[in-house]
């Protein structure tokens, strides 16, 4: 089986699909894309082409077949999520945007490119949750250390908390300014 690299566009009202590039995928992977295009709506697959270019250009990174797969899969569901007013909360949604400021960023377009496209409104939290993708696409061995990172911010906070016995507001500017500085002591 041979898959090139896909690009979408619409004409006439319909979905059409353009092949650059050719891969081999192994069973496992073609098992996955069948159950991915069966359950995925085809224009969701044209939506999240877009915005992996976008992504390419931005970071300046190689997106891989693999990566395209689990970033379609995830904001299929995403959208799903919003059009049924499900909304998952991002316990780490504020270390997400402290310590990793472009890839949230670019991830508020998606939401807003999304809404524009389908007009969807996703959850704020959703730009946390894509913001980890890119950071574990782009940064490739940093991102586990990044991940760390982030669980070792956590654990500060909950000594703090647990220390002091407060609970810390994480939509303050304090918070914000505490996380940086954890960031900036751990590495």
């Amino acid at each position: 089986f041979f898959i090139k690299d896909v690009s979408f566009t619409k004409s006439n009202n319909k979905i059409v699909a353009r092949i650059t590039q050719q891969f081999y995928l192994e069973d496992d992977k073609k098992k996955k894309i069948n159950q991915l295009l069966a359950r995925v709506p085809t224009e969701y697959f044209s939506l999240s082409d877009q915005i992996l270019r976008q992504a390419k250009q931005r970071f300046g990174k190689k997106i891989s077949l693999a990566f395209f797969i689990q970033f379609t899969d995830h904001l299929a569901a995403a959208i799903e999520r919003a059009k049924q007013n499900i909304s998952l909360p991002n316990l780490t949604l504020m270390e997400i945007k402290t310590i990793w400021k472009e890839e949230f960023e670019f991830s508020l377009w998606i939401i807003d490119y999304i809404e524009q496209q389908l007009d969807v409104k996703l959850s704020i939290d959703e730009a946390g949750y894509f913001a980890v993708y890119f950071v574990t696409e782009t940064e490739d061995e940093k991102a586990t250390k990044s991940m760390e990172l982030v669980q070792m911010v956590i654990d500060i906070v909950k000594i703090i908390e647990n220390s002091f016995h407060i609970t810390l507001d994480k939509s303050s500017l304090n918070y914000m300014r505490l996380i940086t500085q954890d960031r900036k002591s751990v590495v």
